[in-house]
């Protein structure tokens, strides 16, 4: 018995020293994360994440790369994929999901606000929904068309309306009149 367990043991610390061995070049580094993802996302996540990713640790583990600081006491990691402009990045302050360089989600926790974007085919544009409060409702979106245009909507009642400015002023147009969103919301609650 003590010998299968010693057999099991060896053959077992022998398969674990082949799997966590470094490669070639090593699969773990300290060093300036900027080289490990494209060198606008490195700059961004700097403004995101402070100084530490100039000095972190970064692991290849298969097709991602694993960044996370090299100080212990830190709870930030980011998490991407060999040269392409995506990953998920968690810190105390800050949830993000980027894909090929758009932020798919946000939520920051500082600012209570969480963002989230998805690309909608029938519009040929991206749609970015912005949860104010982080309380699950949508207080504006902003929809990218294709020609790169924006348009800014609010939500009233069952429908959205577009934010303009009119004369320094925010509000929509509802029957082809200018109106505050308090307005055009009241409006539209009447009519239901």
């Amino acid at each position: 018995m003590k010998i299968a367990v010693l057999s099991f043991g060896a053959g077992f610390l022998a398969g674990m020293i082949l799997v966590f061995r470094g490669g070639s070049a090593g699969d773990c580094r300290v060093g300036d994360m900027e080289n490990a993802l494209h060198a606008k996302t490195g700059k961004a996540l700097e403004q995101t994440f402070g100084a530490w990713v100039r000095k972190a640790r970064v692991c290849h583990v298969g097709d991602y790369v694993v960044v996370a600081p090299v100080a212990a006491d830190q709870s930030d990691i980011i998490v991407g994929r060999n040269d392409k402009t995506s990953f998920i990045a968690l810190s105390r302050s800050q949830t993000e999901i980027v894909d090929d360089g758009r932020v798919l989600y946000n939520w920051d926790r500082t600012r209570k606000v969480i963002t989230y974007s998805a690309y909608d085919s029938v519009r040929e544009g991206w749609v970015e929904n912005y949860d104010v409060n982080a309380d699950g409702s949508i207080e504006i979106r902003t929809i990218e068309s294709g020609a790169g245009d924006q348009v800014r909507e609010v939500p009233a009642s069952d429908r959205w309306l577009p934010l303009v400015s009119r004369d320094g002023r925010s509000g929509t147009i509802l029957g082809q009149r200018f109106m505050s969103i308090e307005d055009a919301r009241a409006q539209l609650s009447v009519v239901r």
